[in-house]
């Protein structure tokens, strides 16, 4: 068997470093977001990575990774045997969601054992797949409705079959070999990490490593250019304390006392998130309780929680209503719980109360609770919060600096900004329902993460900065 394994990391290291950098590549041009073939694609990769993890890879630290992952198995697991799960999907379909999943996670632990692979060659081939797409996306948006549409056009519609769409609503998005229109925060999301490739100009010298300092500059200007001429200029400040962070990275000499006022920073503000989320949670549940009185009675809170335009849409998503109307059978708390079992959601306006089948709560999260109910959906923020706190660990490894910060940037905006804006009908025209945590982005972001969970024993770089 050592034999065995030996005689297969001399033949098979060099091409299955290449491998998986050309999985990464086609996973972020994501041409036709196929996603049964990435995730196929996946499983085979970390399958092949196997026998570098059985010589390299200890007992104990396996142990390790895979309760530091354990919130994620749980989302994953609650996400396909929810109601809502088995009535979109198939047996066949979550089955490969479940395992394409934890494999992308696990390609990214094994890729370290691979000699061959480097992860600035994957980090360059993501940024580029993605850079390309959304460039002849984005080019062609403007093309279909002209530079600034998104300022111009505001609060203007246009009519498709006999109904009205908000035009700043949508873009022009490439699957396969034709245009769709498609939600404009799938395409921001995007554009932002886009944005992020300057951070590498930041640490690459233009001198030693021509090549990949302008890739990294062109793409990160390139991206900005486009968020000035769409515009989405709001949207870019999510990008200001990851390149403020970056500078002072870059530029401090005494960096610890930065770590430490970030970890304050960030845990404090995740803390407070779910604060708000839980009371938001209470505050939504039809009658009077505790919570609800005590909103009410603070004005900021009741501002906040009553009266803003963009929260009482959410309040759609986890609200129990148990008598049905029209017909229609409630939503129980068991379906707040562990998801739904269809797409309609209760809404309480001028009209009446009613249920809605077209529903849209531009969160990502809020969409997990949809899928997975509010448990799965916690076990997801849960597996976020173990993700921030690894990452502050990653960057005390001796990886390339650009990298760390790459790494993390990348995902911290894949996994956050779509919880601020999303669109839960990807295809504008459409009433396909499209679910982020099986989009191809977060497939790029579980690898990245599989990066940053390494034991502090274990980390070696392979690359020079």
């Amino acid at each position: 068997m050592a034999n065995f394994i030996s005689n297969y990391l001399k033949k098979f290291d060099s091409i299955i470093g290449f491998v998986i950098i050309e999985i990464l590549g086609i996973v972020a041009f994501a041409l036709g977001s196929i996603n049964t073939i990435f995730l196929v694609l996946g499983i085979i990769a970390a399958v092949l990575l196997i026998p570098f993890a059985i010589k390299s890879f200890k007992l104990e630290n396996l142990m390790t990774l895979f309760f530091l992952i354990i919130p994620l198995i749980f989302f994953l697991i609650l996400s396909i045997s929810s109601p809502f799960g088995q009535t979109f999907y198939s047996v066949f379909d979550n089955i490969l969601y479940l395992v394409g999943s934890l494999a992308f996670v696990f390609l990214g632990v094994f890729s370290h054992y691979n000699k061959a692979f480097k992860l600035e060659h994957a980090l360059l081939v993501i940024l580029v797949g993605i850079a390309l797409l959304t460039t002849i996306s984005v080019f062609y948006t403007i093309h279909q409705y002209g530079a600034f549409y998104l300022y111009i056009f505001k609060d203007k519609y246009l009519y498709f079959n006999g109904t009205e769409f908000l035009i700043t609503n949508e873009s022009k998005w490439l699957f396969g070999y034709s245009f769709f229109e498609t939600s404009t925060s799938y395409m921001k999301l995007h554009v932002l990490l886009m944005c992020l490739a300057g951070m590498g100009a930041l640490f690459v010298s233009p001198k030693r490593h021509k090549i990949r300092f302008w890739t990294y500059a062109i793409i990160g200007v390139l991206g900005l250019v486009l968020a000035i001429l769409l515009p989405m200029l709001l949207d870019l400040l999510f990008l200001v304390p990851l390149y403020l962070g970056a500078l002072l990275y870059r530029f401090l000499k005494k960096r610890e006392k930065i770590f430490k006022i970030s970890k304050i920073v960030v845990y404090s503000a995740f803390g407070v998130f779910v604060l708000l989320l839980v009371l938001f949670i209470i505050n939504a549940q039809e009658g009077d309780n505790f919570v609800k009185n005590i909103v009410s009675s603070i004005p900021p809170l009741n501002r906040f929680f009553n009266l803003n335009n963009y929260v009482l849409p959410l309040k759609n998503t986890v609200v129990a209503q148990p008598s049905g109307y029209n017909g229609q059978e409630g939503v129980t708390f068991f379906d707040i719980l562990f998801g739904r079992t269809s797409d309609l959601v209760f809404v309480n306006d001028a009209s009446g109360p009613h249920f809605d089948s077209v529903f849209n709560s531009g969160s990502s999260f809020f969409d997990m609770v949809y899928e997975s109910g509010l448990i799965g959906a916690f076990c997801f923020l849960i597996f976020a919060f173990i993700f921030m706190k690894k990452g502050f660990a990653y960057f005390k490894t001796n990886e390339a600096k650009h990298h760390k910060l790459l790494v993390v940037s990348i995902v911290v905006i894949i996994l956050f900004y779509p919880m601020v804006n999303a669109h839960s009908h990807l295809m504008i025209h459409q009433d396909d329902y499209f679910s982020f945590a099986k989009s191809p982005l977060f497939y790029i972001a579980l690898f990245l993460i599989g990066r940053i969970f390494q034991p502090k024993n274990e980390v070696k770089a392979h690359e020079v900065s």
